[in-house]
């Protein structure tokens, strides 16, 4: 006679084989249905976040659910590549203005410097100017010692210097190089002042000098830039002395 546990048995073995092959085939269908499409669409997705927008995945024409959105997945990539072709033209749209607007600024730079540079010609040329007429002006009076006729002739020619100087600056339009060496403030205060002593007498001022003994203020820089600063600063002053005794 049969053993009932044993038929039982068998059954239980071929019920679990019959699982374990249902299970390996629904995985594999899983796997080749579902899994592998959407690794393919992921896998795709970051090649278009790298800026790769050439990537198309292929379409089994199956019409399904994962077909159509394999399909719209590269209508998106179509887009955006003919969207990011579009937004590198009106980029270098966008550089060529920005070129022309550089080159335009660099012009309008360059005339706001050359008006800059005229004016302080200008300055420059007018400050010394104004000195050597008021060393003429004394020279001519023909009552100076041999000492101060030296030293008047010793300022127009330094004046005439600088304006040499300022004018090779201007025409050659380079920056302004300095010499910098032993310089007695005391000398170069009382040279400047004796360019501004023109201006400051006309507008009636009177100016008391105390200068330090010759080597007691001995500095190191440029003597003509030194000047500079000591007559722009006494032209400074006499033209607020000036105001402030007109607003009186």
């Amino acid at each position: 006679p049969l053993d009932p546990s044993s038929g039982a048995r068998d059954a239980y073995v071929v019920m679990l084989v019959g699982v374990l092959v249902l299970t390996g085939v629904s995985f594999l269908l899983v796997s080749r249905l579902v899994i592998s499409p959407l690794a393919r669409l992921t896998a795709a997705a970051g090649k278009i976040a790298e800026g790769d927008y050439r990537i198309r995945l292929e379409s089994k024409s199956t019409n399904d659910e994962f077909d159509r959105t394999l399909e719209a997945f590269n209508r998106m990539a179509r887009e955006i590549e003919e969207y990011q072709g579009h937004l590198e033209d009106r980029v270098l749209q966008a550089l060529g203005r920005i070129k022309k607007a550089e080159q335009h600024l660099v012009i309008a730079q360059r005339l706001a410097a050359t008006g800059k540079l005229a004016s302080g010609i200008a300055h420059e040329i007018n400050n010394p100017l104004g000195g050597m007429k008021n060393a003429v002006r004394a020279l001519g009076r023909g009552d100076l010692s041999d000492e101060k006729t030296t030293e008047y002739l010793d300022l127009i020619a330094e004046g005439l210097a600088r304006v040499e100087e300022t004018v090779k600056k201007f025409l050659s339009f380079t920056p302004r190089r300095v010499e910098p060496r032993l310089s007695d403030l005391g000398d170069v205060a009382r040279k400047a002042l004796a360019l501004a002593q023109h201006r400051i007498e006309k507008k009636g001022i009177r100016v008391r000098e105390l200068l330090p003994p010759p080597g007691e203020a001995v500095v190191f820089g440029d003597p003509h830039e030194l000047q500079q600063v000591a007559l722009n600063l006494l032209l400074n002053a006499a033209d607020a002395v000036a105001g402030a005794a007109g607003g009186l």
